[in-house]
């Protein structure tokens, strides 16, 4: 299974790039955006 998710905004720093034990690559990213969302 597969999830695709598509963010528009600035990146607030560079990412952070880590593997995992198992050779997965993880990265975190600081993301900043201008619209608001709330569900109704």
């Amino acid at each position: 299974m597969l999830n695709k998710v598509t963010l528009i905004g600035n990146l607030g720093q560079d990412p952070d790039v880590r593997t995992s034990p198992n050779g997965t690559k993880i990265v975190r990213i600081s993301l900043a955006t201008t619209r608001r969302w709330t569900d109704r």
